[in-house]
């Protein structure tokens, strides 16, 4: 009778102590959520981000991801990036 108490003990304090974890997980994911919404309330607004040196833009409205010089198609949405983004060609042994 003894070691069916204690087993159950045993399982009441695995599922407590994982309930504690469990909503200790939610307040600090809600505490972040409410900063990440205050930041970004009070935030200063900011344009669109330069392209790095040397990098091609993606024409894509909603994409404008960079690119690297050799890059033929966006990596982001695949879109053609044009006749500068074509590079240099090598030559490559095909056995």
């Amino acid at each position: 009778m003894a070691e069916y108490l204690f087993g159950i003990l045993v399982v009441v304090g695995v599922v407590a102590v994982a309930a504690v974890l469990f909503v200790v997980w939610g307040i600090v994911s809600l505490a972040r959520l409410a900063i990440w919404t205050l930041k970004g309330l009070l935030g200063t607004a900011r344009g669109p981000m330069e392209p790095l040196r040397g990098r091609l833009t993606c024409p894509g409205a909603m994409c404008r991801a960079g690119n690297p010089p050799t890059a033929r198609f966006c990596r982001r949405c695949g879109r053609p990036l044009g006749e500068r983004g074509y590079g240099a060609m090598r030559r490559a042994a095909a056995w």
